[in-house]
């Protein structure tokens, strides 16, 4: 994808939503993209290939997990710092849960054709995060939360349902035909996701702080952890997985949030803000790669 396509995407997708005024049209593209195209994306992505390329993704996987549980640790270990009990919380669930998906993929392909490390490493990261966020929300607000309910909400959600049934294929040695076609209807995923995420660009109450806080632990901690770990492997793998780790916070992190009380308007206001950063930092790195 050229930036300018994904830029293009964003604008329309803000665009028509100022101009059709309600959000049911996007929620719906939301959701034709998680059961549809993403899914067919993800797993014709996969299972394309063989256990040999896959296992040499294993870098993708460890990354995924150290960026999640090195964020989540240092985030929880500052926000016992921070005196606003709400925004500390808040801050917690932003540090780890990343937007891999909405823009990291998209992101990812404009410096390579084969986005399947990205898939490993988003996956990875999801099937940990979702879990993670709904369980630290609901003790935030409740004091408990259903641990196994978390793990099986994430397994349900259709991309990673469709990750796992394309490892067990490539790992049963299953070879499946026209996976291409399946692959090339999939990538229209990508631009319908743009548009649904500039249709959710609005800026509410912008913090300087709360941007500097969350850009530290979301953005440039990911990339210390990532940079030494990939050293020496192949841009291939190397520009999807970077691409990955330093993404912003997801949209459906913000809908956790708002979901279990808490900083709401301010997690949403950091989150476009630093989704505009990196769209403006990808297409200036774009033009130099």
């Amino acid at each position: 994808m050229a930036i300018w396509e994904l830029l293009l995407m964003i604008a329309l997708g803000w665009a028509l939503r100022r101009a059709i005024r309600t959000d049911s049209p996007f929620r719906v593209v939301r959701e034709v993209n998680d059961y549809i195209f993403f899914p067919l994306l993800i797993f014709c992505s996969i299972a394309s290939k063989d256990w040999g390329f896959l296992s040499s993704l294993w870098i993708a996987v460890v990354a995924a997990v150290l960026v999640v549980f090195i964020c989540l640790t240092v985030a929880h270990f500052y926000a016992s710092h921070v005196h606003e009990v709400r925004w500390a919380r808040t801050l917690v669930i932003l540090s780890f849960y990343s937007n891999s998906v909405a823009l990291g993929y998209p992101m990812a392909s404009v410096f390579v054709d084969d986005i399947t490390p990205a898939i490993v490493f988003a996956q990875t990261a999801f099937f940990i995060s979702l879990p993670l966020a709904v369980f630290i929300g609901a003790r935030y607000a409740h004091g408990d939360a259903g641990v196994l309910k978390s793990v099986l909400t994430a397994l349900r959600f259709p991309p990673v349902m469709a990750t796992l049934v394309a490892v067990a294929l490539v790992v049963a040695g299953i070879s499946l035909p026209h996976l291409d076609t399946g692959l090339s209807i999939g990538r229209v995923g990508l631009y319908l996701i743009l548009i649904y995420f500039g249709s959710r660009v609005e800026f509410g109450r912008v913090n300087p702080r709360h941007i500097a806080e969350v850009g530290a632990l979301r953005m440039a901690l990911p990339l210390a952890v990532v940079l030494p770990l990939l050293r020496g492997t192949p841009w291939e793998i190397f520009a999807p997985v970077v691409v990955e780790a330093v993404m912003p916070p997801a949209i459906y992190a913000n809908i956790v949030i708002s979901r279990y009380g808490l900083s709401d308007v301010e997690a949403m206001s950091t989150t476009f803000v630093l989704s505009i950063a990196v769209i403006v930092l990808i297409a200036a790195l774009s033009m130099l790669a």
